[in-house]
């Protein structure tokens, strides 16, 4: 499926941290589907979780905001109005716009501690995209992309 690649593909950064960044990233698909549940985190660094939905055209990003459903918990907490993290749309290529949710958590790991994020992403009805390569309609949903209690371990 074109949604499900791309969602991952755009979480494939791993987790990175930088100089113009006072903050490490972690990517949800990629700790879960890519990396075995686990991401690893400097020490003594803020962590954000990151996911990002990069589709075409622009109105099928629209009307994945429209129908997502995302939960979130960290270490047991629900994140309050998860929906207030996602960013605005954003045009990434000739024919490809996306939008990420970042969530910064204020939580700095410290020697052997861990953080246990659980999430799901449900669409909660049918979302028609344009495959960019072929022009051709994809159909997906209603389903979980992610969940119904996917978990991703931060060490």
């Amino acid at each position: 499926m074109v949604i499900i690649a791309t969602l991952i593909l755009a979480g494939f950064t791993r987790t990175t941290a930088n100089a113009a960044s006072p903050s490490a990233v972690v990517s949800l698909p990629f700790c879960v589907r890519g990396s075995g549940e686990t991401s690893n985190a400097p020490q003594n660094t803020p962590i954000s979780l990151r996911l990002g939905w990069f589709t075409s055209p622009k109105g099928a990003v629209k009307d994945f905001l429209q129908s997502e459903i995302l939960d979130v918990s960290v270490n047991g907490v629900p994140v309050q109005n998860a929906d207030s993290y996602w960013g605005p749309i954003l045009k990434v290529d000739e024919d490809v716009w996306g939008v990420v949710w970042l969530y910064p958590t204020g939580i700095s790991l410290t020697g052997g501690e861990t953080m246990t994020v659980t999430f799901s992403l449900y669409i909660s009805h049918t979302l028609t995209e344009v495959d960019p390569d072929t022009g051709e309609r994809v159909f997906f949903g209603p389903a979980y992309v992610f969940g119904p209690a996917d978990t991703c371990t931060i060490k």
